[in-house]
């Protein structure tokens, strides 16, 4: 029999569905938070004490250890619809498990480990944004985790993207190669070498409109958020 498994997407926010793409509901955010940090590392165990410090860190050791239960009850309660346990409890020890669940985060690293990403659909998937982007918690072990995993994870789309336009770009393949330059953009808008980038493919396609078009949001995006100009050959290659 083929396992109900459950489909994760920590990118660009929080979202669970069964396998068959029905929306499961968590209406807490300690919950979704909770189970994306046991979900971003699947199968490796957390001790409880560890998770009731992550997440209710303000409280008394009864009182968060008592939250960490209740929580855990919730979970368990939203993913009933799936068919299957995958919350994982040896001793003092909780984990999910990677045999029933399907998290973005897991293929975006197996992405970089395995340098497959051709285009810029292999990522459009599982990389839409920033780490739970707006979950706002205040618990401050929680945020600087996710403050690092955000930075950690953004960096690995970044160069599997980055390495994915070198070698679209070298084969001459330049409509897939500007895909990627584009989706790397929306990653990170700051990286000048990435517009200049997509600014050559433009002018080997002949469209040298595009590629002053390309200029002009580049330098709009760094004097609004940064308040600098392009820097030098940025700005000679748009001459």
């Amino acid at each position: 029999m083929v396992l109900s498994k459950l489909d994760l997407r920590l990118f660009g926010g929080f979202e669970a569905r069964t396998a068959d793409g029905v929306a499961l509901s968590f209406s807490t955010k300690k919950a979704k938070a909770l189970l994306a940090y046991l979900a971003v590392h699947p199968g490796r165990g957390h001790s409880r004490s560890s998770l009731a410090g992550l997440l209710w860190g303000v409280s008394g050791e009864e009182q968060a250890r008592a939250s960490l239960r209740q929580t855990l009850s919730y979970i368990r309660k939203s993913l009933a619809p799936t068919g299957e346990e995958h919350l994982v409890i040896d001793g003092d020890l909780i984990s999910i498990d990677p045999a029933t669940v399907r998290v973005d985060v897991a293929v975006l690293v197996e992405l970089a480990a395995n340098g497959e990403a051709e285009d810029a659909d292999s990522l459009a998937d599982p990389y839409r944004g920033d780490l739970l982007e707006g979950l706002d918690l205040r618990e401050t072990e929680f945020n600087d985790w996710l403050r690092d995993e955000t930075t950690r994870l953004r960096d690995m789309a970044t160069e599997v993207l980055g390495a994915a336009m070198v070698r679209l770009t070298e084969a001459g393949t330049l409509a897939k190669a500007l895909a990627v330059g584009q989706k790397l953009l929306s990653v990170d808008p700051f990286q000048e070498n990435i517009h200049r980038a997509v600014m050559r493919i433009h002018l080997q396609q002949g469209e040298r409109a595009l590629a002053l078009k390309q200029f002009e949001a580049c330098r709009e995006i760094l004097m609004r958020e940064l308040g600098v100009e392009p820097d030098e050959e940025t700005a000679r290659l748009a001459e």
